[in-house]
């Protein structure tokens, strides 16, 4: 219950996460960009990881070292 209670209060943090990754990635990825899903690490935001299920592997690990 704790940790839900966390991730509810970083809603706001996720939002803002959302608007800095949208800002920061190239628009020549954003067609192929879909369903964008943030995972939190250990409920951190300093522990991010992003995930984009449409880019390949390769891509998305190029994405998280970029946007990290």
């Amino acid at each position: 219950k704790k940790d839900l209670i966390r991730l509810i209060k970083e809603h706001k943090e996720i939002n803002e996460l959302i608007d800095k990754i949208e800002k920061d990635i190239d628009f020549n990825l954003s067609p192929k960009i879909d369903n964008l899903k943030i995972v939190f690490i250990n409920h951190s935001r300093f522990e991010t990881e992003t995930f984009y299920p449409r880019l390949d592997k390769e891509l998305n690990n190029k994405i998280k070292i970029r946007l990290s």
